[in-house]
């Protein structure tokens, strides 16, 4: 499994859950159209995402163990900033995610729950907290793209103009997630 696939996979859960009618739920159905929007940075370190990749583990157990060899699994934001800061090293992407990061570990735990309800997991279950920040700093750091690295198209411009109102509203995205499928 190549790093585009895993890296996708970390997707999967996360874009299945939320009701098609929401605005804010581009949040998790908008990840794939991002990727061709917008060269985003991986967050993660790439010796981990091989050796995740060669796990013969269900996806569940891959962003657990993801988690796990990051050190992320429960971490606090001081981590999480630690980790962006030594993964990142694009000049124009670190500062981005690096001053999104409390932002997206404050929203995650408050998506866990509904979240975790939603795909039938306990709240610790499948890594959810690391997962959902980990999705929150695709989708902030889509909202700021640099121009050297977006492309401009009718399709991406709507995305860009979502993610930005509801990453000013996190009540819409709780609701995305909390919303009945």
């Amino acid at each position: 499994m190549g790093k585009i696939q895993l890296f996708a996979v970390l997707f999967i859960i996360f874009q299945l859950t939320l009701a098609a009618d929401l605005k804010c739920s581009v949040w998790m159905k908008g990840m794939n159209t991002m990727h061709k929007c917008c060269k985003l940075p991986l967050p993660i370190d790439e010796k981990i995402f091989e050796t995740a990749s060669k796990l013969n583990m269900s996806h569940c157990e891959k962003q657990e163990k993801v988690a796990e060899m990051l050190n992320l699994k429960n971490a606090d934001k001081a981590a999480y900033k630690n980790h962006l800061t030594k993964v990142i090293t694009d000049s124009d992407w670190k500062p981005i995610l690096v001053k999104n990061s409390d932002f997206c570990v404050d929203l995650a735990p408050k998506l866990v729950a509904p979240f975790a309800k939603k795909v039938n997991i306990t709240e610790e279950g499948c890594g959810a907290k690391f997962m959902l920040t980990f999705n929150c700093w695709m989708a902030t750091a889509y909202s700021e793209c640099p121009e050297k690295f977006y492309t401009d198209s009718s399709e991406c411009k709507e995305l860009t103009k979502t993610i930005k109102e509801c990453k000013e509203n996190t009540a819409d995205i709780i609701k995305a997630f909390e919303a009945p499928q």
